[in-house]
């Protein structure tokens, strides 16, 4: 659903820009749904570990390092995210 969507506002925003006429460009636009999630986590103990951490402002410095090297991790394994770093290179 989230696709179909991104897909659908893709074509919107390339009918605006493409209707004033005067960038040949106007259609180079590129979306990317890039998805991290917890439940990415292989390891089952951290995976439990890191779901049942509360959702609050204030979560301990070690909590936090553990949900960065979670997310590292997910985006280090994630297609999307990977297609967008390769097309972001110069």
């Amino acid at each position: 659903m989230l696709r179909s969507g991104i897909d659908q506002w893709r074509r919107e925003v390339i009918a605006r820009r493409c209707a004033k006429g005067n960038d040949p460009a106007c259609s180079d636009i590129e979306f990317y749904v890039v998805e991290v999630n917890l439940a990415a986590v292989s390891d089952p103990v951290e995976r439990a570990r890191l779901q049942g951490l509360p959702t609050s402002l204030r979560i301990e410095s070690g909590d936090v390092n553990a949900l960065r090297d979670a997310a590292r991790d997910a985006l280090s394994h994630s297609p999307e995210f990977q297609r967008l770093l390769t097309e972001l290179m110069p």
